[in-house]
């Protein structure tokens, strides 16, 4: 349809390299958003300045998400509380880097943008598109995708961790059945003499019923049997008689009946999952003796995995024949089918019940669910910030791999203990740290961690200093073995093309960049009064640095395979690319461990 107003997006509005993308084509309804072609959809690249001149009729009202992130001062909003951008001949800053006029301005994130202009009570809508600045859509999403996964499986381990179970990677029993086990686990015994105590002993009332009998034997003549008697004048030899009887039919023993169907349908889930990875289980195995002794670790660890599931199943069949049995009570069966009302205080009153609603209400909550701080949401909008959470967590996956062979031990998600209420992964602040060991080195990566300026104000947990300004690497890793500091690796995350990072050509000339510099002096101006203390004479150690290498990392492309070598400034451009096996990275990570390990076997020597 026609163009209902002039909206343009202004790339680099600033610069001389300004470029205008006015919008062309607008649908009259949200349906047919996105039958727009694609050739027709305005483009725009993230991470780069961009504005928008919007010129319409003086009511017009530009909106789009994002918006809200800008100043106040820049947008107004109507009645239903959305922000929008009125018309004006002047363009207004969408995005800019670095402040301006003292506001810091957010980026948008790639993907798509639904914009909607509003004319006179009409509506226009359109797409805008936001296309990742040095990785492809698809590694995008593949980031925050493999971020997720990761503290999923990570949370999973917690969860191991505090159950004492094992917490290989090749452990996919989901989380909540782990939570269900523990919570039924926990209260086992309790659980199953309260339910056999209620089963046998179930609270009830004594009420009355009516029945029919002769005459001759009626006891008791009262209401009931008088109105009996003038209903049915002429039924002279039976009357209708009160009876005192027991019931069961209690808001209580509803509730309960409620109860241990859910948990009976709980568990019964629960074990049928046991069963399929069971077989799954067993055929794995199978398979992998078929390889002999190469295959003995895995084995190893499906066996544990095997060994847990069937204590697992020995629990889970222990619980479904207690809710069989009380399900099948005789005074279970004739309760009435009205629908359950608020707790009765009876279940607080009566300890065995309250110990079923209890985990009835634990169960529910399904509390140990893996959420994101929220301040993500704002690390999101900047592929910079995703790829340095990313690439960090690349690093701890390296050091947890089967063949690095080290477990977390503190630090970070680590630190979190309560695993039944929930486990919410904080925030990657900085100086955030994992430590890991295994059992004979010790392993700290920390992030974004300010280098001291003098010896006096290092430790052995933290053994750099720098006579350098660059003192903030985006990941460090310092290394131990059982005396001390061996040494540490500086990685640096860089979200741009390896040719505006590093070229050891122009290094020592004029044209260095402020990025060369930084890495240069992370090589030659950190030291370290802990590195190798105690092992050799000084004039010996002088002659070693305390940081081995010192990699910026960067995502590839170019599906093209490059070298990685160090070269004589000790830098090691490392690609590191999301979606891509990126095996190469574990391979460096662990021989410039090695590397470490044979430099004090040479001075040991």
């Amino acid at each position: 349809m026609d163009t209902p107003c002039s909206l343009v997006f202004i790339h680099s509005p600033s610069k001389e390299y300004r470029k205008e993308k006015k919008v062309s084509v607008f649908v009259d309804n949200k349906e047919s958003i996105f039958s727009i072609p694609e050739d027709k959809i305005v483009e725009v690249t993230e991470n780069v300045d961009l504005s928008v001149l919007f010129i319409c009729s003086s009511s017009a009202k530009f909106y789009m998400d994002g918006l809200d992130m800008l100043p106040e001062s820049q947008v107004e909003s109507d009645n239903l509380g959305d922000v929008y951008l009125p018309s004006s001949p002047t363009e207004q800053i969408l995005f800019a880097n670095g402040e301006q006029n003292g506001y810091t301005y957010y980026p948008l994130i790639p993907g798509f943008y639904q914009v909607k202009v509003e004319i006179e009570d009409k509506l226009y809508y359109t797409l805008l598109r936001v296309k990742p600045k040095q990785v492809t859509e698809e590694q995008w999403e593949t980031m925050r995708k493999e971020i997720e996964d990761t503290l999923q499986g990570l949370a999973q381990d917690l969860v191991r961790k505090n159950l004492n179970l094992t917490s290989e990677e090749d452990v996919p029993i989901p989380i909540t059945y782990m939570r269900q086990w523990l919570l039924l686990r926990n209260e086992k015994s309790r659980l199953l003499n309260a339910i056999e105590e209620i089963q046998k002993a179930p609270r009830y009332q004594i009420v009355k019923d009516y029945e029919i009998v002769p005459d001759a034997l009626a006891k008791h003549i009262g209401e009931e049997t008088i109105k009996f008697r003038s209903q049915h004048p002429d039924k002279k030899d039976v009357i209708k008689e009160a009876k005192s009887v027991i019931s069961y039919n209690l808001p209580e023993n509803r509730w309960m009946l409620h109860i241990v169907q859910t948990l009976a349908t709980t568990t019964q889930t629960l074990y049928q999952f046991l069963l399929s990875y069971e077989d799954v289980l067993n055929r794995e195995m199978k398979e992998l003796r078929r390889w002999g002794k190469k295959a003995e670790g895995r084995i190893r660890i499906k066996e544990k995995v095997w060994n847990q599931i069937q204590e697992m199943k020995r629990d889970a069949n222990q619980f479904r024949s207690a809710w069989s049995r009380w399900l099948h009570a005789p005074w279970v069966q004739n309760f009435s089918k009205t629908s359950l009302q608020e707790i009765p205080m009876a279940i607080s009153a009566d300890s065995r019940y309250r110990i079923l609603y209890q985990i009835y209400r634990d169960l529910k909550k399904d509390n140990t669910s893996v959420t994101l701080d929220p301040i993500y949401t704002y690390h999101w909008k900047r592929t910079d910030y995703l790829y340095e959470i990313w690439g960090f967590i690349q690093v701890i996956r390296v050091f947890l791999s089967e063949e690095m062979g080290f477990s977390a031990t503190k630090g970070w998600l680590f630190d979190i203990t309560d695993v039944e209420n929930g486990i919410t992964v904080p925030e990657l602040r900085k100086g955030s740290y994992v430590e890991l060991t295994d059992g004979t080195l010790r392993v700290r990566v920390i992030y974004e961690e300010e280098l001291p300026s003098s010896a006096e104000d290092t430790g052995i947990e933290n053994p750099l200093y720098t006579s350098s300004h660059h003192r903030l690497p985006d990941c460090r890793i310092d290394v131990y073995d059982e005396h001390g500091h061996i040494g540490s690796l500086l990685l640096d995350f860089k979200y741009r093309p390896l040719s505006s990072i590093w070229n050891k050509q122009l290094i020592k000339t004029s044209k260095q960049t402020k990025t060369m510099k930084q890495l240069d002096a992370y090589t030659t101006a950190c030291r370290s009064p802990w590195f190798l203390k105690g092992r050799a004479m000084s004039r010996i150690l002088n002659r070693f640095r305390p940081v081995a290498e010192v990699w910026p990392i960067f995502p590839y492309k170019v599906d093209k395979e490059r070298r990685r070598d160090v070269d004589e400034y000790f830098v090691r451009p490392m690609d590191l690319t999301p979606g891509k096996e990126n095996h190469h990275f574990k391979k460096h990570i662990l021989e410039a461990i090695e590397e470490m390990k044979m430099i004090v076997q040479d001075i040991t020597k």
